[in-house]
């Protein structure tokens, strides 16, 4: 970010009395009328400098700390003196691009190979995992029940 907007935000933070990040961050969530949330995270990114971040963001720190601040500043005032300092540090990041000299390049289709069938995995005929756990004849005093053990599968008579 430009120096002068991080300057001007962290005098603005000094004379909110220097409310801590989550502080800032759990009052512009509180209120519904700001644009936008804001992370403790990017609270802290946005005082310190680190790159440059969305204007909304920006603009729910300044309307927080503007109404902290002790000498009581007209919070649309001070939201349109850090806009134009948003503005000017964006400008200097991002530089406005200009128009492109002339037809824009025509990209080559991409190559594709050509499909291939794709094989169809049948399940194995016999899966003895799949054997189901009791075979319950007609008479339920002879209920055998399968059971897996190490080798295979093994019967026992009369129930579990």
């Amino acid at each position: 970010m430009a120096r002068d907007l991080v300057a001007e935000l962290q005098r603005l933070h000094r004379a909110a009395g220097r409310p801590s990040y989550r502080r800032i961050s759990t009052e512009i969530r509180r209120r519904n009328h700001m644009p936008d949330t804001v992370s403790h995270e990017t609270v802290s990114a946005i005082l310190r400098g680190d790159g440059l971040t969305r204007w909304s963001k920006v603009e729910c720190v300044v309307r927080y700390l503007a109404t902290m601040a002790v000498h009581r500043p007209d919070e649309d005032e001070e939201v349109r003196r850090f806009h134009a300092l948003w503005l000017a540090a964006f400008d200097r990041v991002a530089p406005v691009a200009a128009a492109p000299a002339g037809p824009p390049r025509r990209r080559h289709p991409r190559r594709t190979r050509p499909s291939r069938p794709r094989s169809r995995r049948r399940a194995p005929a016999s899966r003895p995992w799949a054997r189901p756990r009791c075979a319950t004849p007609a008479s339920p005093a002879a209920t055998t029940c399968w059971a897996w053990s190490g080798p295979g599968w093994w019967a026992s008579p009369g129930g579990r």
